[in-house]
């Protein structure tokens, strides 16, 4: 039995799949010695702020900005005018703050603010944080935990120039009035030919989410946005493309959302550091009907955006690799072997990069996927479709919530599946019997919602009076 992933080998066009009985092995292996209380030390996602504090405001609740101790000192300063920005903004310089990390265990970066797991005190660490750097110096493992009661967003471009681009481009959406974008929502999914992933994430999530479901609207037009579909035949390279460069004196979308494979190189492919997590565009029929290797007409790739109109839009990216690639697989861990490289450094995709540094305006945001992308994100073994979190996602950008506060239900996900995951390896320590697949299926489902992650600022949200008709 397989395991269904939104991603394709870009040299052989099969797809990224899984086999159970490897996945059972590294769920089990990839413990640590003491697995039942490591997992009862996760803090819970109260979103603990204290009682009264609104947390969608930045004044109560805080931002911050997080640099590794050894950053580049032109990264903060490019970032000064952001953090100045939210000063002023939020009227409170307690409440707001640029921070170091330098490699610390997670507990213990939070006591040296004079803060615990559970409790959240934003006069101490703001709630809405910006990580800013290299994944291979500020883990995502740390951010991951940090986002279960926190905000939180990552950063990583290539060049301060890149930086300032970005902070900038924040300063003018949120400080400029006028029109910026248009109140359009692009729904943009796959559907290789027997392909089970593209299919069900076409089917089962594009789709819901363009016209509803269970006799509930679509959630863009309950709130009166125009949606645009790309779905199937239609979902094309030069179709979204032509979406991304509008002319200069038309507006790009407000959103794009897109449920495709992402590409995932060999760990010594030169095009690894180049195209990792690239979308692959619906000109690739599959396996056996188009060419492989799958070559650039085939996907949307960084180098794609060169001259790309993407101002200010907002993108949800579901796609294996969509937003970041791990240094080891997770997946493939078998004693006493040491876990499978992806790649040598963990590294952020080129793509996310590109849209957040665009010469002609940077985009405001992404949502993507860290390593690989699950179907049962969307279809749970033994149920139906459960597309909540992404419907509750897409209802927070577009009402204009802050944007750190989109991935709450993954991360609701998240503490379901390590509190039912904990039970299970109390089960295995006490030598009850376990059900494997029923265990492998809760162990993916635990990490496939940990690792869709914001790439931008938290703080920033869609401003719907800025957003005109197409």
């Amino acid at each position: 039995m397989d395991i269904i992933l939104n991603g394709i080998d870009p040299i052989t066009g099969d797809s990224l799949a899984l086999s159970l009985e490897t996945a059972v092995e590294a769920a089990f292996n990839s413990q640590t010695p003491s697995p039942v209380q490591s997992l009862r030390d996760l803090p819970s996602n109260t979103r603990g702020l204290p009682f009264g504090v609104d947390r969608s405001n930045i004044a109560q609740a805080g931002w911050g900005l997080v640099f590794h101790a050894e950053e580049d000192p032109a990264v903060p300063d490019a970032l000064g005018p952001l953090l100045q920005h939210r000063v002023e903004q939020a009227g409170n310089e307690k409440r707001t703050k640029a921070l170091t990390y330098s490699g610390e265990p997670f507990e213990t970066w939070l006591a040296q603010l004079g803060v615990a797991p559970g409790t959240v005190r934003p006069d101490k660490l703001p709630y809405y944080l910006l990580v800013i750097g290299d994944p291979e110096r500020i883990p995502f493992e740390f951010t991951q935990l940090l986002s279960l009661e926190y905000a939180v967003g990552r950063l990583h471009l290539d060049s301060p120039g890149d930086y300032r681009r970005y902070a900038q481009a924040v300063i003018d959406y949120e400080t400029q009035s006028g029109p910026s974008n248009t109140k359009e929502v692009i729904f943009f999914a796959t559907k290789h030919t027997g392909d089970a992933a593209t299919n069900l994430s076409c089917e089962q999530l594009a789709k819901p989410l363009l016209l509803g479901s269970d006799g509930d609207a679509a959630i863009p037009d309950t709130l009166q946005f125009q949606s645009t579909a790309l779905l199937a035949d239609d979902a094309t390279k030069g179709a979204l493309l032509a979406v991304l460069s509008r002319p200069a004196e038309q507006h790009p979308p407000a959103v794009l959302f897109s449920a495709t494979h992402g590409l995932g190189w060999p760990i010594d492919d030169p095009l690894q550091i180049t195209s990792q997590g690239a979308l692959l565009c619906g000109d690739w029929k599959g396996r056996g009907l188009s060419p492989v290797p799958i070559t650039a007409p085939n996907f949307l790739n960084a180098a794609d955006l060169s001259a790309a109109n993407v101002k200010n839009l907002i993108a949800f990216v579901f796609a294996c690799f969509g937003l970041a690639t791990p240094v080891q697989d997770r997946y493939s861990f078998q004693p006493p072997q040491a876990p499978k490289q992806l790649a040598r450094k963990p590294f952020f995709s080129p793509l996310a990069k590109a849209l957040l540094s665009a010469p002609s305006g940077p985009a405001l945001a992404m949502f993507g996927h860290v390593d690989r992308a699950f179907a049962s994100s969307i279809q749970p073994p033994g149920a139906g479709p459960q597309i909540q979190p992404f419907q509750n996602a897409l209802g927070m950008i577009l009402s204009g919530a802050p944007l750190g506060l989109a991935l709450s239900g993954f991360e609701e996900r998240y503490g379901t599946f390590s509190a039912m995951l904990d039970s299970m390896l109390a089960d295995k320590v006490q030598q009850t019997p376990v059900d494997n697949q029923q265990f492998v299926n809760t162990w993916i489902q635990q990490h496939d919602a940990s690792a869709f992650v914001l790439f931008g600022d938290p703080a920033v949200r869609l401003r719907p009076e800025r957003l005109t008709a197409q």
